[in-house]
């Protein structure tokens, strides 16, 4: 068998058995006790220039009755001109957040992510380092440091598509692990687990839908949640 076989087959199969352990690992750390959480949301990316491009996004939250917790709208600039592996952006987000009752709360957030891109036998791995600002009614202003660790197995799901109205799509596993740091509490704060599927419509509309484990002991959201999160991505 030649090597360049050989080779690939290694990669699948090593992306095969991180990305099922990844899937596996998720639900088994879940609680019944803890609260459970729907994400759903909405991003487009618009190339303004060649290294340049402006980001826009929304997401709301709901909670296990129904009922809308939270939303926020993002606004960002990325610029990419500095290496082939390597983005660089500065994003403006605005929040609003139920408290209590009837009573909502806002903030206003900024936040510049750096993230550095590679590969492993076939494997992308993604390291996002946010710095981010943020000024809440009632609690003040303080400082977030977070870094996600993003892995894409070298392989994708292909349908049975002549079973199937949507026949042109390829579905893309991935998993993450995110680290929260805040200077409200001095001390790490969340650990964030994620797990799901990409499903690439077209080169310009990508579906995704994934599950994620939050672990926090921070003053804005000492719960543990089991949340699953619903995006849409359109890229122009």
């Amino acid at each position: 068998m030649p090597r360049h076989r050989k080779t690939r087959q290694r990669a699948r199969c090593v992306g095969a058995f991180v990305i099922g352990l990844l899937l596996s690992f998720a639900p088994c750390i879940t609680r019944a006790g803890d609260e459970f959480q729907f994400w759903p949301g909405a991003t487009t990316a618009v190339d303004l220039a060649e290294q340049w491009k402006a980001t826009v996004g929304a997401q709301m939250r709901y909670d296990d009755r129904g009922s809308l917790i939270r939303h926020h709208s993002d606004l960002g600039i990325v610029y990419q001109g500095l290496a082939d592996w390597l983005d660089v952006g500065v994003n403006y987000r605005a929040i609003f957040r139920k408290i209590a009752g009837d009573e909502w709360k806002n903030a206003d957030r900024g936040h510049l992510n750096v993230t550095a891109r590679s590969r492993l036998m076939g494997i992308a791995f993604s390291d996002r380092v946010r710095l981010e600002y943020s000024d809440f009614e009632g609690l003040g202003s303080f400082g977030t440091f977070r870094n996600k660790i993003i892995l894409n197995p070298p392989f994708q799901l292909e349908p049975d598509r002549e079973r199937l109205i949507l026949r042109h799509y390829t579905v893309k596993p991935y998993g993450s692990y995110e680290v929260f740091y805040d200077t409200l509490d001095n001390e790490v704060t969340r650990h964030r687990f994620q797990a799901g599927l990409s499903v690439v419509f077209t080169d310009r509309i990508v579906g995704d839908i994934s599950f994620i484990r939050q672990e926090s002991t921070s003053r804005i959201d000492q719960d543990d949640f089991n949340i699953v999160s619903a995006t849409l991505k359109l890229l122009f």
